[in-house]
């Protein structure tokens, strides 16, 4: 997979170092895909420019014509992947230096500022950085266009183009680099980024999703276990409410004597008996109340947490929407940019037809006089 990026002059030192890191140049990168200790096998496939990268765009740039303005794209930088799959590490450098090879050949290898491999990240890719010089067909020479550099026409054809030459340079078929994402072809980094950014979105719903889900089930496993404490609650005041009629109420055990005051004397394990029977009866109700109450906070947990799950797959369904709104729009702006090329091819012909009339009655004009 591959997609291109446009660079104005004040992003080129910060891209230059990017391309042309070392581990010993002391700089912090905030990349956290980049292991140090693997930096050291990076290296780039262009000639070795006099000066460095920046010295030789900034050369470069002096031998043709440049607008002078803030936002014209002085550098492009085409990042190229290599394909999933067991590559020995020397068919890893011939993907690389086939894909160099098919890069400079359309853009001209004067115009290739480096092309730094970089082994030290996730998966290994080429960083092809260019200027994107093209003939200047109205005044003559060359002139620094990104936008004639790199039409649309070229973005939607340039993987089929390129998987067609390493077929033609290679094992056909070797290192795929038309698949789902690049079929339709190939997007703007800005797409790219806007793509990845629902996909981050969608995975880290999902990832709520099986959470909370994973949440309702421990909290129904809570419900059941709560459920059959209850349940063991109510049994034990059933026991202790049977233990208990026996000796209901104090009128009810015959007193063994009465005093001269007429008081009434009761055995003392009549009198701890009943004490122990109204004990249970309360510790047994206590136990089911508390019972009741945790049933309840489970039910309201088990209840919330569905109602999450259910907010949560709505989430997961707008993401998709989302997704799939993009395919028109991209349609709408792919034909959009066609019609905006086509007005400017038309408009640059128009001038060209309008100077060539003017010059053709220059001299008409001259011969009146």
């Amino acid at each position: 997979m591959a997609h291109v990026a446009k660079y104005t002059a004040a992003a080129v030192g910060h891209m230059t170092n990017h391309y042309g890191r070392s581990s010993d140049d002391g700089v912090k990168r905030s990349n956290e895909n980049i292991d140090p200790k693997r930096t050291h096998l990076n290296y780039n496939l262009a000639p070795d420019r006099e000066g460095g990268q920046v010295a030789f765009l900034q050369r470069r740039l002096s031998q043709v014509k440049v607008q002078k303005r803030a936002d014209v794209n002085v550098l492009c930088d085409w990042v190229v992947t290599l394909p999933q799959g067991n590559y020995t590490p020397d068919q890893e450098r011939a993907f690389f230096q086939k894909s160099y090879d098919f890069l400079s050949a359309q853009y001209g290898e004067s115009n290739v500022v480096s092309a730094y491999v970089h082994m030290d990240e996730t998966q290994p890719h080429l960083h092809f950085a260019f200027i994107p010089v093209v003939p200047d067909r109205r005044r003559g020479g060359e002139k620094v266009s990104a936008k004639e550099c790199i039409t649309r026409a070229n973005l939607n054809s340039f993987h089929s183009d390129f998987q067609s030459y390493l077929d033609a340079h290679g094992e056909p078929g070797l290192f795929p680099v038309i698949n789902g994402a690049t079929a339709g072809g190939n997007r703007t980094v800005k797409e790219l980024q806007a793509e990845r950014q629902i996909e981050k979105a969608q995975a880290a719903a999902e990832k709520e999703v099986r959470a909370a889900r994973q949440a309702a089930q421990d909290a129904r496993k809570e419900l059941r276990a709560v459920q059959n404490k209850a349940e063991a609650a109510e049994e034990r005041l059933r026991a202790a409410v049977a233990v208990s009629k026996g000796i209901q109420d104090v009128r009810q055990i015959s007193p063994v004597r009465r005093t001269l005051t007429g008081k009434e004397v009761y055995r003392p394990e009549d009198l701890r008996s009943l004490k122990a029977a109204a004990e249970l009866t309360k510790k047994a109700t206590w136990e089911r109340d508390t019972a009741i109450r945790e049933r309840d906070r489970a039910y309201e947990q088990v209840w919330s947490r569905d109602a999450v799950i259910d907010k949560l797959k709505e989430q997961v369904k707008d993401l998709q929407k989302q997704v799939d709104q993009l395919a028109p729009y991209k349609t709408f702006v792919e034909s959009f940019q066609q019609l905006r090329e086509r007005f400017q091819d038309w408009f640059i012909n128009w001038q060209k037809q309008r100077q060539e009339k003017r010059k053709e009655r220059s001299p008409k004009r001259g011969v009146e006089r």
